[in-house]
């Protein structure tokens, strides 16, 4: 029945609404009069129902037998793009060749692959600073920018000497070819090849391999550009350069045009002009531009990046120190900010030490400089047996005087570096040494600060993401109990006073498996484990300095990325009777269905509550967690859900529907089941959002509520009503339906069949 509004049943009664929800755990005989037993394809009308819409393929040529994992939509804000991704049970991320509703032949191509499908999550996805973030439990995070990403740094250099390794002098250029106004430019007039010490040096936000330039002023004279890449030791050529900006054999006279490049393998990020990030080098091989050359923006592409751990800028106090003097063998201890190193000879040592490895150092003469002639600096590091040198850029050497002025001391770092308890030290540091050929100038005072080099292995597999706040927060294997959040705006910057290493839950090591921004907070669910069941965190505070958790629940929590959503609009009465409207988590948990507000949990399974009753045959599997689902479809404003259900089941075989608004329950039965759901951009037609799932096992993902079929499959939508007298008889004198289509209406008596009518409008 289509669209009823109302019944009426017996004689001597009111109308009976056509509304509500099924109730699969009470006998019938226990349900209240014109109760539903069973709503099966139907969406609620509030009053009456509907029969759901169908399904399509969004790929006419399967991925195989493949099943799909989860469905993400990429959309940025400040540039236009769409992407659509879809998890692939054989390890693949494949990238939709063309975006909903447009149907593709095969889904599209693989962006990252994994081999380790056994630990393999539903994945975590989430959108930071328009950069896509991923983890499925198989390794470190993701990140992708997609195309057309605005560079976050521009510095065109100009110099006199060589350039050093840490330039001091350079003109910012970064907002100009940012802001996406045509008003501001980069100015590279009469720009010189780089044996001239000229260059052009560029950052973005992840690794970049193509980068487009818009021209204001276009150059004219012959020059021949080239790019380099930092890999930890040098500026190294990248391979397969090709200079689409160029014509007639000058470089940037083409505006609209690319310059791309083979991704490298081994780019490290560098600190360069007071930040830290994935600098890459444009300089002119020969030739020169012309007096005149404007750019006004230059954006980059990335392919998939693995998450580093980039340092935040802002350097260390190194911990603690010591001079040995080498007439006395003795040692001397000094704070780090304040080191006499005054008249030093070449038989004393400056030691000094830090938590993390280093790759360089930052040190400051305070007052007094060194004034002795030729002094060169020896840097060594210990590395498990002796401290051994490395070469270093000293750039606090003037004139040939090492300790002349402030300045950075880089090095490669040392790959066999190893902490040590050095001297009374009663912790494992990584210990220095400096050196110095020559007598050093009286009365100096060093302080010494470091750059710390971070690597992710100190934190593992990512088990889920999110991100709240303009930061990312992460759940690491290596520090289970706790979350990693960020630095604002800064989704691999993990360290820093703007980070925060924050404890969730009541102390157990179980995973956290899901987390949802929750207005401007966080919820942590992590995975229930042994009898204890799980926990379920809201994280609360302004920065890392107030950060602190509430926990909601230490018996609940959840089974993956998939198995919560996060939705506003939520009807909620309150205790005194008010009615208003909510942002409420919804999430499945072996207990069952619940709803949270952010300070209470309360269930909303009772009435199909016998998919988690242990008791029942039909509740859900053990082993088949992962597989579980529950996502929003905001056309219907209901849940949609997927168990695992019964002793034999591996993949989504119940699926329920959840009216948000009434509280009612019905179900859906699929001619393709559906391993996951989720909402993305429309890239053409009416609807701005669109509803997709994902096949169990056959390699395809679908447009929902599409159609009247799935796909070629016709289905029926039924509703069964209960009628009990109570011991008493009933008479039905009348039943008054009205229907859009059309419907068959079969009487039971005792669960026997009568005689049926049949409808049509």
């Amino acid at each position: 029945m289509e669209q009823g509004d109302h019944i009426a049943l017996i004689k001597g009664l009111d109308y009976i609404p056509y509304a509500g929800g099924m109730d699969i755990v009470r006998e019938i005989y226990q349900l209240p009069l014109g109760g539903f037993s069973n709503i099966t394809n139907m969406r609620p009308l509030r009053p009456g129902f509907t029969k759901r819409y169908g399904c399509a393929k969004l790929n006419t040529t399967a991925d195989g037998t493949n099943k799909v994992v989860s469905l993400y939509g990429f959309s940025k804000g400040k540039q236009s793009e769409i992407r659509f991704f879809a998890q692939m049970s054989d390890g693949d991320v494949l990238e939709a060749t063309v975006n909903p509703p447009t149907v593709g032949t095969t889904f599209g191509s693989s962006v990252y692959n994994t081999t380790d499908t056994g630990g393999m999550l539903p994945a975590s996805w989430a959108m930071i600073n328009d950069h896509g973030l991923y983890c499925d439990g198989t390794g470190y995070p993701k990140i992708f920018s997609g195309n057309n990403e605005y560079v976050s740094g521009f510095i065109v250099y100009k110099g006199a000497a060589a350039i050093p390794d840490i330039p001091q002098i350079g003109e910012d250029y970064s907002l100009d070819v940012s802001d996406g106004e045509t008003t501001t430019c980069a100015v590279l007039d009469s720009l010189g090849v780089l044996t001239d010490y000229d260059a052009i040096f560029i950052r973005t936000l992840t690794p970049a391999n193509v980068l487009t330039w818009t021209i204001g002023k276009a150059n004219g004279a012959a020059a021949v550009a080239q790019m380099h890449y930092w890999n930890g030791s040098a500026w190294t050529a990248v391979s397969g350069f090709t200079d689409n900006t160029a014509a007639g054999g000058a470089t940037l006279a083409t505006t609209g045009a690319t310059m791309t490049w083979t991704m490298p393998t081994d780019q490290v990020p560098k600190f360069l002009f007071g930040a830290n990030g994935y600098w890459i080098r444009l300089s002119l091989a020969s030739g020169a531009l012309d007096a005149e050359v404007e750019v006004t923006s230059v954006t980059y592409n990335s392919n998939w990046q693995t998450i580093q751990n980039l340092w935040d800028g802002v350097p260390l106090d190194a911990i603690e120190a010591y001079v040995y003097k080498g007439a006395s063998a003795t040692y001397e201890y000094y704070s780090p900010e304040s080191i006499a190193a005054g008249g030093l000879t070449s038989a004393d040592k400056v030691y000094f030490n830090s938590v993390d490895e280093s790759i360089a150092v930052y040190i400051s003469v305070n007052q007094i400089p060194n004034e002795t002639a030729s002094t060169t600096m020896t840097f060594k590091y210990w590395n498990g047996s002796s401290f051994a040198s490395v070469s270093v850029n000293d750039l606090t050497s003037v004139s040939s005087k090492s300790l002349a002025s402030d300045g950075w001391v880089t090095f490669v770092r040392p790959a066999d570096a190893q902490p040590s308890m050095f001297q009374s030290s009663e912790y494992f540091t990584y210990w220095y040494e400096l050196s110095f050929n020559q007598t050093l100038t009286a009365d100096m005072l060093l302080s010494i600060q470091t750059m710390p080099y971070y690597s992710m292995q100190e934190y593992g597999k990512c088990f889920s993401l999110s991100s709240f706040k303009q930061r990312a927060a992460y759940a690491f294997e290596k520090i289970p109990g706790y979350i990693a959040i960020s630095a604002a705006a800064g989704p691999m910057v993990l360290n820093g006073s703007d980070c925060a290493i924050q404890d969730i839950g009541d102390g157990r090591a179980n995973r956290a498996v899901c987390m949802k921004k929750f207005f401007n907070e966080l919820l942590v669910w992590q995975e229930e484990k042994g009898k204890d069941g799980g926990c379920l965190t809201l994280i609360e505070g302004y920065s890392p300095a107030t950060f602190g958790k509430r926990v909601l629940s230490t018996v609940l929590g959840t089974f993956s990325a998939k198995s919560a959503t996060v939705i506003e609009n939520v009807p909620f009465e309150t205790a005194d009777g008010r009615h208003l409207k909510i942002t409420a988590a919804f999430f499945l948990s072996r207990y069952g269905v619940f709803q949270t507000d952010g300070k209470n949990v309360w269930m909303i399974s009772g009435p199909v509550q016998d998919y988690f009753d242990p008791k029942n045959a039909s509740c859900i599997r053990r082993g088949y967690e992962k597989e579980h689902w529950l996502d929003y479809d905001s056309t219907y404003q209901v849940i949609r859900i997927g168990l695992v259900a019964g002793a034999t089941a591996t993949v989504p075989n119940i699926f329920l529907v959840y009216d948000i608004l009434t509280g009612a329950w019905s179900y859906d039965i699929l001619t393709q089941p559906f391993s996951c759901h989720a909402e993305v951009e429309a890239a053409t037609g009416q609807f701005p959002v669109l509803q997709v799932a994902g096949g169990c096992a056959d390699g395809t993902v679908y447009r929902t509520n599409s159609g009247q079929s799935d796909v070629d499959t016709a289905f029926d939508a039924s509703v069964t009503m209960e009628f009990d007298g109570q011991g008493h008889d009933l008479f039905l004198d009348e039943i008054v339906i009205r229907v859009n289509g059309s419907c068959t209406l079969t009487p039971y008596g005792d669960t026997v069949a009568k005689d049926a009518i049949t409808i049509s409008v």
